[in-house]
């Protein structure tokens, strides 16, 4: 994710430390990284679920958490879609690194 790029919506995360975004919810473990040293304004991320159905999931937006709004912080889901849409995006519109166990 460029948080770097014009116009980011994610510019506020490069200020908040090695670990700008850390969430714990409902079977979700989504943890954000800022440390690139060599390209600047990179956030990495990764994403993991104890929900048995993610091991179905060809996409983290098809974990049940973003589809079924039972999140009770649903802000969080929220940013979390959105972080995830726009690294879907920039990398021509098809996410290709996720697994499942």
């Amino acid at each position: 994710l460029d948080a770097s790029k014009s116009g980011s919506e994610f510019l506020y995360l490069l200020d908040r430390g090695i670990a700008p975004l850390v969430v714990k919810e409902d079977g979700l473990f989504f943890l954000s990284f800022n440390f690139h040293d060599k390209i600047p304004g990179k956030i990495a991320w990764a994403l993991s679920s104890t929900d048995p159905q993610a091991k179905d999931c060809e996409h983290p937006l098809d974990l049940p958490i973003f589809k079924d709004g039972s999140s009770s912080n649903k802000d969080a889901i929220k940013q979390l879609r959105a972080i995830i849409d726009e690294s879907s995006s920039s990398q021509g519109g098809g996410y290709k690194s996720f697994q499942s166990a």
